[in-house]
């Protein structure tokens, strides 16, 4: 029993050693091939080609689609130029992140993302971008805590970390940059599907 016990003493912190580098190795294969860093934003963009329709039909359909799926309070149409093609939408998405830090402590991650599309014949590219998230926790005796950064100054762009811990703060990327891709694709799909 008590070789067991040693064993697992020196495999566990090779264990959590090596998630964490999985994580970082994951999110450095993320960075060549998902998303790119264009000023303090992280953008996920893609051109949708060889679509049947003119650019004023696209335009439409992009269009009912923003206005139906970012109709609420925390959401705004910032661009709307029909001539151009462009179509710009700001809004927050609420604790697209959470975890339970310390046993007890919720801390939830809330991020303002700027949707575009730009709408050509026959083909629109979709950009999803976010420059900043919000990090919040409450803790009995400390209160309640909000932080504001930038996505490319906590890790694994930069080196903060929220909470203090730096694989949460890498996983919260990982999560939003899938959560950006989610976004792109529902408008793919919309523009898709609707007639």
């Amino acid at each position: 029993m008590k070789e067991i016990f040693i064993l697992l003493m020196f495999l566990c912190p090779a264990l959590a050693f090596s998630q964490s580098e999985k994580t970082m190795d994951v999110l450095a294969h993320y960075k060549d091939h998902v998303y790119k860093v264009d000023s303090n934003k992280v953008t996920v963009a893609i051109v949708f080609e060889s679509v049947k329709g003119r650019k004023e039909d696209l335009y439409k359909k992009a269009k009912c689609y923003l206005t139906r799926a970012y109709s609420d309070h925390n959401s705004e149409l910032k661009e709307d130029n029909e001539v151009a093609g462009i179509l710009e939408v700001e809004s927050v998405d609420f604790s697209f992140f959470s975890y339970t830090a310390e046993s007890t402590i919720p801390v939830n991650y809330h991020v303002f993302f700027t949707l575009r599309v730009d709408v050509y014949d026959n083909q629109y590219l979709v950009t999803c971008s976010a420059a900043d998230w919000i990090a919040e926790w409450s803790t009995i005796g400390n209160g309640y805590k909000v932080e504001r950064h930038f996505v490319t100054d906590c890790l694994p762009l930069g080196e903060q970390k929220v909470f203090d811990d730096g694989d949460k703060t890498a996983e919260a990327f990982r999560t939003l940059v899938n959560k950006m891709h989610d976004i792109v694709s529902a408008v793919d799909k919309y523009m898709i599907e609707s007639k």
